[in-house]
């Protein structure tokens, strides 16, 4: 499969055509929750009909843990709606590594990112049972060094024991004004 580089931008008209003019017609949405409406949907129809823009993926609003599985349930809803295939589960609130988390999403689209709190060694755990995750290198990166791991050494292994596993990449998650 080749790789495509994706632009990142908030479901709004403003911003959809910033990242259009920075030369993306694919892109991933970062969500918050007051984005999951059908009004934001037709923004998406709109920017499809005028700019050929393709909706690729959409990333979980960061929700608090108590509300979490209701909110992967509603960009599911909005996900399908809008004709978008892959939906990053992600929350810096939340452990998408839980049973509660893993248990509410379809692992064939619907891809855990690992984030900067998530060494190789807790990885593995389900890599090793065959989760597909969302690979974010950014925060592979900060968990690996934090714990006194070498970033390449865990790279090198997810990529080649565990590649298989990898549904998603995020190759830099930063969104200004966003946690990844």
């Amino acid at each position: 499969m080749p790789l495509e580089l994706l632009g990142k931008t908030a479901p709004t008209p403003v911003e959809i055509q910033k990242t259009f003019n920075d030369g993306f017609t694919k892109v991933e949405l970062y969500m918050r929750e007051e984005f999951l409406t059908d009004r934001h949907i037709k923004f998406l129809s709109d920017a499809r009909r005028e700019n050929g823009m393709e909706f690729y993926s959409i990333h979980t609003p960061h929700s608090k843990p108590e509300v979490f599985v209701d909110t992967i349930s509603k960009t599911r809803d909005f996900a399908k709606k809008a004709g978008i295939p892959v939906i990053v589960v992600h929350s810096s609130l939340v452990n998408v590594f839980s049973k509660e988390v893993l248990e509410s999403i379809d692992n064939k689209n619907m891809f855990p990112e690992n984030g900067y709190m998530t060494p190789l060694p807790f990885l593995e755990k389900f890599l090793k049972k065959g989760l597909r995750i969302c690979l974010d290198v950014g925060h592979l990166y900060i968990a690996s060094v934090s714990t006194g791991r070498d970033y390449y050494e865990d790279l090198e292994t997810i990529l080649t024991k565990y590649g298989k596993n990898i549904g998603h990449v995020h190759l830099a998650d930063a969104t200004e004004g966003f946690a990844g």
